[in-house]
């Protein structure tokens, strides 16, 4: 099976904006307003992904505020049991990311799909880490940006495994 990825820019299309509004604690996106679509920083890039010119999946780089990375956000858009993610990620990964692009994925540690999330990364060799033990969360606390939370999960590429 093999998936095409198409670049719509930084604006969320509409069948994305609703799988995130109803599936709301899963993305935990602090900006949603549930009338308009979802916009992120203009250096974001969201990806469609289609099968045979039907659109299955999304896959969203958001650019990080706190580094030089993005965090990945993904879903799947369709019920077809022959669509697989981890399969989708691996294609995107070998075909769109460039090694010089530093990528991770921060799982919040109440995701209803978590577990779901944390098999597909694993199989596509994200290698985790918690977000508490990052550069960027230590540097926070310090500056007395970021309060103490309940941990979350952070999941980078083995070829990218500094959290930035």
């Amino acid at each position: 099976m093999t998936f095409e990825f198409k670049n719509i820019g930084c604006i969320a299309s509409n069948k994305i904006t609703e799988f995130i509004l109803k599936n709301e604690r899963a993305y935990n996106l602090r900006y949603i307003n549930d009338n308009e679509p979802i916009v992120f920083d203009e250096k974001s890039k969201i990806y469609e992904c289609y099968l045979n010119e039907v659109l299955v999946a999304f896959i969203i780089l958001e650019v990080w505020d706190y580094g030089d990375g993005y965090e990945i956000i993904f879903g799947t858009l369709t019920d077809d049991t022959n669509v697989h993610f981890t399969e989708i990620l691996r294609q995107f990964l070998q075909n769109e990311y460039k090694e010089d692009l530093k990528i991770f994925a921060l799982v919040q540690h109440d995701n209803p799909d978590k577990q779901t999330v944390f098999k597909i990364l694993e199989k596509n060799e994200f290698i985790q880490s918690t977000y508490k033990q990052t550069k960027v969360y230590k540097d926070l606390r310090a500056n007395g940006i970021r309060k103490d939370e309940p941990d979350e999960f952070v999941y980078t590429p083995a070829n990218n495994c500094e959290p930035t």
